[in-house]
């Protein structure tokens, strides 16, 4: 296993300790450019004002919660393969069953 950076460091801390949100993430140093892509969600911001409008803003929104499962560094990039874990709280109302005893 290669030796990460500095900031791969940071940033698989972050991911370890992600139930700390923005917060968390702000640990990480980055320069005020730096760019955070996630294709399969369709989100491509640029510095630290987009990233916690849109990507923090959407963590929190749907309650996840992240799992780090790999992160790659290569170059200037670093790539992290993330489990999302979405809290979704289903309320049921109860209600009584129709009953037919009736034959047509």
């Amino acid at each position: 296993m290669n030796q990460l950076s500095d900031i791969a460091e940071a940033i698989r801390n972050y991911k370890l300790n992600a139930e700390g949100g923005y917060e968390e993430w702000e640990k990480v140093p980055c320069s005020e450019d730096y760019r955070m892509y996630v294709p399969s969600m369709g989100f491509d911001v640029t510095g630290a004002d987009e990233v916690k409008e849109v990507i923090f803003g959407w963590l929190t929104d749907i309650e996840a919660k992240q799992e780090l499962i790999i992160i790659i560094e290569e170059n200037k990039i670093i790539k992290t393969k993330t489990s999302l874990i979405r809290l979704i709280i289903v309320k049921i109302k109860e209600r009584p069953l129709a009953v037919s005893d009736k034959t047509e």
